[in-house]
């Protein structure tokens, strides 16, 4: 986070976290989002992809 970096690719970041570390999780990645930072998400969480992403892409 130091280079303030404009894309960032997260690969399953709700894997093995605690339900309650989640919405921090989620929380934390929004506060960046506000900031202009963009995200590349690959994750199997529905629930937090809606919470997070503006557009959904789906690999099959």
């Amino acid at each position: 986070m130091m280079l303030s970096p404009k894309v960032i690719l997260l690969d399953e970041p709700a894997a093995r976290v605690a339900p309650t570390m989640e919405g921090v999780l989620c929380d934390f990645n929004l506060s960046l989002k506000e900031e202009g930072v963009t995200f590349a998400i690959v994750e199997h969480d529905m629930e937090m992809i809606e919470a997070l992403c503006d557009s959904i892409y789906v690999m099959i």
